[in-house]
């Protein structure tokens, strides 16, 4: 079950489904003269786990009143809506239990239903006040809807310490950006730089060769050294890769009309480990307006389906725009039809835009994947000007930006947030300045870290990891201290991208052209 409080959810188990979370708000009225009357309200149970679709609902309340003086028609569960009244939902009941009738408390019932069918997040006020108007501390719930976490709930010892190792030394990249292995394949790695090519290796520690096996610079690397969100950005294998040799590529290329992000289609040449330039089939095109916030990541789900991140291109309304890719994640069939199909349970089928389109309002969804355990898909969304954010992506979500960053009111927008998701977690920029999306490790070589989301950011270089405390509260921890000195503001180790092999280990790519993996301190 998960329980969003504020920027904090929790999981007990691995049971996480919908929630009804009460969130302590300000007072509505300021009492000039003497305290208000009527104590408090409280919501008891404090959490409640719906499944999905319509459900009918007991929310049961405490309302505490210490001149027994309560208005018992005033204890009111009312719909939250931005810039407009809020209009009452349902008026509570007494229920005869648990009244203490000299201190004039009383427990209070209502039903009310509450559609689960979609992933998103609603917010009731539960308001009450006594007979001389005083009204108490108003009570939120919200509604949260999503899938189970699976993050581990075990506390992390205090004596776990890593570090980050230099491996396959004898290598040196330019400007690598992606590194992965084709599934079923853990003899060899590749790498992607920006600059247009994708080089293989053995996984060997004592490797001093690579091979390049696509070379697209003629078309990439006038680009990306214009700018550093610009080029080749991210490769996927198809899960038959071994057997069929399709692997997907996403670049940004120049036309006439400007910069075009492609997602493409190769083919490994037969018998050799190289992919023909030639086979390219392009499967989509995206204009982009400027050359940032290109997203980057392409992956396979355990659905057998594409995803493809897309930022906002640098016009930050594209991510609320209805017709455009742009600041959307899509999911894609490219085995059902040509050059690919629709998926038939694509949130967006059938309505107005593209129908592509998975989930939408993000930013620049740099790194994200998927929880080899659970399929849950976390996302590393790249800030503004103050927070960075790690979501949880579910389809027909909208995660807000322009709307929002992070959870506050980003200013460029109306703030409606009625339909918006919140982020699972956020952090401001004293903490960094461009969140890298990792992975939820599920290794053996530190088992300690077994259900731990692991991430990193571009300015702090620091890997970071989301597990819960005892008590289930979602809490960050800094594994490996980054390398920026906050007193002459250089910076050490730049965090490229998180990788991970066929076991589930992890490894970082540094913006000097190393490769790092994270491993005990005692290693």
């Amino acid at each position: 079950m998960i329980i969003y409080h504020r920027n904090r959810w929790r999981c007990h188990g691995f049971n996480c489904a919908v929630t009804l979370v009460v969130l302590a708000v300000l007072p509505v009225v300021v009492f000039a003269t003497e305290p208000p009357r009527l104590l408090d309200v409280v919501v008891e149970p404090a959490i409640l786990t719906l499944g999905t679709g319509e459900r009918q609902v007991t929310v049961s309340v405490m309302v505490v009143d210490g001149d027994a003086d309560l208005d018992p028609q005033s204890v009111k569960l009312k719909k939250v809506k931005i810039g407009k009244k809020n209009p009452t939902i349902s008026v509570f009941a007494d229920d005869g239990q648990n009244a203490d009738a000299v201190a004039g408390d009383g427990r209070f019932t209502t039903q009310v239903f509450l559609d689960t069918s979609m992933p998103r997040q609603r917010v009731f006020r539960i308001r009450a006040k006594d007979q001389l108007g005083n009204k108490a501390v108003s009570v939120s719930l919200t509604v949260s809807v999503g899938p189970p976490l699976g993050l581990s709930s075990l506390p992390l010892r205090d004596t776990l310490n890593l570090r980050l190792e230099r491996v396959f030394a004898g290598l040196t990249f330019t400007d690598p950006v992606a590194l992965l292995q084709a599934s079923g394949d853990a003899d060899r790695w590749y790498l992607v730089e920006r600059t247009g090519v994708i080089q293989t290796f053995f996984n060997h520690p004592d490797v001093s060769e690579f091979t390049t096996v696509l070379d697209l610079r003629s078309i990439v690397e006038p680009l990306s050294e214009l700018d550093l969100e610009l080029g080749m950005l991210a490769l996927a294998f198809h899960p038959d890769f071994l057997e069929n040799g399709k692997a997907y590529v996403y670049y940004t290329a120049e036309t006439d009309n400007g910069i075009e992000s492609r997602l493409s289609r190769f083919v490994r040449s037969d018998e050799d480990i190289t992919f023909d330039p030639d086979s390219e089939e392009v499967l989509i095109r995206v204009e982009q307006p400027r050359t940032r916030h290109n997203g980057g990541q392409i992956a396979f789900g355990s659905d057998g389906l594409l995803y493809f991140g897309l930022g906002d291109g640098g016009d930050r309304f594209q991510s609320q725009t209805i017709n455009s890719f742009l600041g959307k994640m899509l999911r894609i069939d490219v085995d059902g039809g040509f050059p690919y199909v629709i998926p038939p349970n694509n949130p967006f089928l059938g309505e107005n835009g593209p129908s592509e389109v998975y989930a939408t309002g993000l930013r620049n969804p740099w790194r994200w994947s998927f929880d080899t355990q659970t399929g849950v898909l976390w996302l590393g969304d790249v800030g503004n000007r103050r927070w960075e954010e790690i979501d949880i992506v579910v389809p027909g979500a909208n995660y807000g930006w322009p709307i929002l960053e992070g959870e506050e009111c980003a200013g460029f927008l109306p703030c409606d947030t009625f339909t918006l998701v919140n982020p699972l977690f956020t952090y401001d920029h004293d903490d960094g300045c461009s969140v890298i999306g990792g992975y939820v490790y599920r290794g053996i070589g530190i088992p300690e870290l077994d259900g731990v989301y692991l991430f990193s950011d571009f300015c702090s270089g620091a890997i970071m990891g989301l597990s819960t405390d005892p008590a289930g509260t979602l809490v960050k921890n800094v594994f490996v201290q980054g390398g920026h000195d906050p007193v002459t503001g250089e910076f050490g180790l730049l965090v490229r991208s998180l990788s991970v092999d066929q076991e589930g280990e992890i490894y970082v790519i540094e913006n000097g052209g190393s490769i790092f993996r994270l491993v005990p301190a005692s290693h």
